[in-house]
């Protein structure tokens, strides 16, 4: 018997031919998130069968084995004009991530959790956005806040052992697979709208913990891609995810 964790990378080719040229006569595979982006979810069946079991993350929250979120989606406007349609979707990320607009509320919003001594993590697509912000974040308030990513994982460890409270890392090294129960807020501007990646963020922070009676949840909304707002549409793709696990989400406008 094999059994694999994260399982949804097993549509990958690297991850089936580990697991069927290993010679194990069955297959047993956990994931919170047996979906998949790029439509290759058979893939999954095919190394493992169909879904014998599954309990939904709202099924974890009302039977106590998960805490439950306050889930609030800002709407952030770049403050200029759409940037344009033919823009590349990674260069209008870093772009719009750098606005004021953004790195105000996202410093304000921070600032908040930390007076409040929550326990934080601050999640970026990627890691330039997330060093324009702790920058800036340093620059206002005396901190020493540094952007955890694959070369880099000692703010993760720091974080994890309880050196400091707050861990602004990319969503690439601490999208999924991550344990740290005490974590009472997630601030994400990951912007993607893929669901397996949206309920892995979301879970970081679901956790039970001691003490912990909510999970803050802050989805940062980037307007002003493109001249129908590309990632307007995502962000409605990302509530839905969200109002399959709770009732409400708060939506702010900026």
């Amino acid at each position: 018997v094999m059994v694999c964790d994260e399982v949804h990378s097993a549509a990958a080719s690297t991850y089936s031919q580990a697991i069927l040229l290993s010679g194990a006569g069955h297959c047993w595979g956990l994931t919170a998130t047996p979906v998949r982006a790029d439509d290759l979810v058979l893939g999954i069946h095919a190394v493992c069968g169909p879904v014998i079991f599954e309990r939904s993350s709202r099924w974890g929250i009302d039977n106590g084995f998960l805490t439950k979120p306050l889930i609030s989606m800002i709407n952030v406007p770049s403050g200029k004009g759409p940037l344009p349609d033919a823009m590349i979707q990674a260069k209008a990320y870093a772009t719009l991530c750098k606005t004021e607009n953004a790195l105000n509320i996202l410093c304000q919003t921070l600032k908040a959790l930390e007076d409040r001594n929550l326990k934080t993590l601050v999640l970026f697509k990627t890691k330039e956005p997330g060093e324009v912000f702790v920058k800036r974040y340093n620059q206002l308030y005396g901190t020493k806040h540094m952007v955890a990513h694959s070369g880099f994982r000692q703010p993760f460890r720091m974080f994890k052992d309880g050196k400091v409270n707050t861990l602004v890392s990319n969503s690439a090294l601490l999208g999924t697979g991550v344990d740290v129960p005490n974590i009472d807020a997630v601030i994400s501007i990951v912007n993607s709208s893929g669901e397996a990646i949206t309920r892995q963020v979301l879970g970081r922070g679901l956790r039970l913990s001691p003490g912990k009676e909510f999970l803050y949840y802050y989805d940062i909304v980037l307007k002003g891609y493109g001249y129908r707002d590309k990632f307007l549409g995502y962000a409605q793709a990302r509530k839905q995810v969200y109002l399959d696990v709770v009732d409400h989400v708060n939506v702010v406008e900026v």
